[in-house]
Parts: structure tokens; C-alpha cells; sequence
């Protein structure tokens, strides 16, 4: 693998997309950048670099404070709005449809609709070329309660996203963890609790759902009850009961009458299709009627053949002449030699025909008797 040298430049890539929320609540600006990060731990500490030509650069001056509003998929295209339109021509809170919410340390509101709000005070700025860097001590974290399991903050369900050269990406699957490569591998015995406790607290969350839908439904229910809606309602539910009742007395007529005509039309079908069976079995009996009386008639013919090949074998033993078998049958006779009278009769044929005739005429010609 080979490498290309180019110019400086910002590579480091990706970032996190933020969508910084500055002022107060009745007066606040959105604006979306992606130079910040984490500078220390202890304390905690972020940065923003911003342009000194952003409306936002003014109001972070003057108050010192900002909140990091991270960005999911849903926010996407907000953030992309908020990137690129200035808060001096519009509300980007009323664009956009976001909801501004009361921090709970600083004065600039927080997003609702983000998933973590990071609350930062500003400690010192830093006038580096094209950009300020707003250096920050983060004093809150307001995190989604739906990204916390068992006590853990589960990042992975915010479905959070990054940037990279101008597009924006979903941060994909997990591969790893810190520490994976020189970690032990756990025993049978680790993985079976983790397992259990994964399910306890997978139960426990079903659990506190389940509750909290409840309340919320009980809730629901009594400030209806209070308001007196619910007899509004029966009156209406029996109002639009009888309109339904009416509706479908229509509909079970007219059903009625369709059940009638479907059967009416099946009757029809079918007696057609008995007609139509019965007249293909008269073309299937004819067919095989036909098949056997063809099959019939070729026999007859082969044995009247096999008659013919008989009688003619006969002839030409006995000299007689070649009529057909069927001549012979209707009573037409033999055709005789042509020798004289005497040499033919019917005594003589009844003895046998060696007697009957003189041997070496046959057909009127004669031939020598061999030695």
C-alpha cells in the first residue's frame, strides 16, 4: 500500500454533527456544527469552533452558554436546515417544529426532540484564524430516560449520526469494545449470570412500561370522567348505533338479495355444467364405440387375410386357379385346370386330388415328369 502526500487540510473525519442551541428561551438561535469534541476528563470539558460571522458567535459572547444537542436520523435534515440558514432572517425552532426546553443549569434551552443535551459554560475562547474555539466545562447532562438500561446508557439505541466530507451517515454496528483485544475470556459460569441479568432487566423495563401505560391510561380516564365526556359520548355512540343498525338492515337486504341471485347464477353454472358433462360423455362413449368397432374391423380384416393367404396357399398346392377367397365363400366355385373333363369330378375330388388328375398339367401346360 502507497501513500499520497497533499496539503494541510481538515481531514479529521468522521464528526459528530451537533445542532448548538444558544440564548434564552424566549430568544434563541439554532445553528449546526461539527469542529467539537472532548478535551479533558476531569473536569469535564468540550469545545465549539465557530465562525466570528455567525449570529450565534455574538450570543455565546454575551451569555457565555450553549447547549450540544446530539442528532439522531429524525433530526437530520433540521440539522442541515439549521447549517445553513441564519438565525438573523427566521425562527429556526418554528421552522423546523422543535421543541425549546427549560435546561436545568444554563439559560439557553435545550432540544426535546435530541436525544442528549449537553449543558456547557464557557471558560475561555481562543481566536484561532477562520474560527473561534469556545472552550466549555460541561455542568449537565439530560439524556432520553428510553436510552437507559439496567442503569447503563445504552448510546446504541439513539441511532445517532456522523459527518464525513460533506454527507451525512448512520453510525453502524458495534464491533468492538475498549479493551476487547487484551480482555480474559469470561467463563461459563459469567456469561450464564450476565445472561440472567439481561433477562431481569429486560422484565423489569416490560414491567415499568406496562405500568406507566397504565397510569397514564387511569389518568386519561378521570380527567375524561371529570369533564363529563363520557355521557356526551354514550349519547353519541347510541345515535351512531342506531345509524349503523339502520345501515346494515340495508346491507343484509341487499345482501339478501345478492345471496339469491349468487345462487340463481350457481344453479344456472351447474346445470349447464351437467349438460356439458353429460353431452362429453356421449363424445367420450362414441369415441371409444369408435375405437372398438376400428379395432373390431381391422381384426376381421387380418383373419379375412389370413383366409385369403390360406386359400391361395391351398390353390397353388391343389392347382387351382387365383380367384379371390371371397368368391370362392359365395358359392362361385373352384376354377378347374384346363385339362379335359375326366380329369376333374366330384368323386375324384372327394378321394383326393393326387387321384382325381394326372399329374403335370397345371394351367393348361404341361411338364415333364422328373426321373
Amino acid at each position: 500500500m502507497s501513500k499520497i502526500t497533499w496539503k494541510p487540510g481538515t481531514m479529521m473525519s468522521p464528526l459528530p454533527p451537533v445542532m448548538v442551541s444558544s440564548g434564552t428561551m424566549t430568544d434563541n438561535n439554532i445553528f449546526t456544527v461539527a469542529w467539537t469534541g472532548i478535551i479533558n476528563s476531569e473536569p469535564a470539558m468540550t469545545y465549539i469552533s465557530v465562525r466570528p460571522e455567525r449570529y450565534s458567535h455574538q450570543i455565546i459572547s454575551k451569555s457565555g452558554e450553549f447547549v450540544i444537542n446530539l442528532v439522531d436520523q429524525k433530526l437530520v435534515q433540521s440539522a442541515d436546515f439549521c447549517g445553513v440558514r441564519s438565525g438573523r432572517d427566521l425562527d429556526k425552532f418554528k421552522e423546523t417544529k422543535l421543541t425549546p426546553e427549560k435546561s436545568s443549569v444554563v439559560k439557553a434551552p435545550q432540544i426535546h426532540e435530541s436525544p442528549i443535551s449537553i449543558e456547557c459554560k464557557v471558560v475561555d475562547v481562543k481566536h484561532l484564524g477562520s474560527h473561534d474555539m469556545f472552550l466549555a466545562e460541561i455542568v449537565a447532562v439530560n439524556i432520553d430516560d428510553r436510552l437507559m438500561e439496567n442503569g447503563r446508557l445504552a448510546l446504541e439505541k439513539a441511532n445517532l449520526v456522523c459527518y464525513c466530507h460533506g454527507h451525512y451517515y448512520a453510525v453502524g454496528q458495534r464491533i468492538g469494545k475498549f479493551g476487547f483485544s487484551v480482555e480474559k475470556k469470561k467463563s461459563r459460569k459469567q456469561r450464564i449470570r450476565e445472561i440472567k441479568a439481561e433477562r431481569e432487566a429486560r422484565r423489569e423495563r416490560a414491567n415499568i412500561e406496562n405500568v406507566a401505560f397504565i397510569s397514564k391510561e387511569h389518568k386519561e380516564y378521570e380527567e375524561h370522567r371529570e369533564r363529563g365526556e363520557f355521557e356526551h359520548k354514550a349519547h353519541e355512540h347510541e345515535r351512531v348505533s342506531k345509524r349503523d343498525f339502520e345501515e346494515n338492515r340495508n346491507d343484509r337486504r341487499n345482501h339478501g338479495w345478492d345471496r339469491r341471485d349468487s345462487r340463481r347464477f350457481e344453479n344456472d353454472r351447474n346445470r349447464d355444467d351437467v349438460r356439458n358433462h353429460n353431452f362429453n360423455r356421449e363424445d367420450d362413449a362414441y369415441d371409444n364405440d369408435f375405437e372398438d368397432n376400428k379395432e373390431n374391423r381391422r381384426n376381421r380384416n387380418h383373419k379375412r387375410e389370413r383366409e385369403n393367404r390360406d386359400f391361395k396357399r391351398s390353390d397353388r398346392k391343389f392347382g387351382y386357379g387365383e380367384k379371390s377367397a371371397n368368391e370362392r365363400s359365395n358359392g362361385r366355385g373352384r376354377e378347374k385346370f384346363s385339362g379335359s373333363k375326366k380329369d376333374f369330378n366330384k368323386k375324384d375330388m372327394n378321394r383326393g386330388f393326387n387321384k382325381g388328375f394326372k399329374k403335370g398339367k397345371r394351367n393348361g401346360s404341361k411338364v415333364k415328369k422328373g426321373n
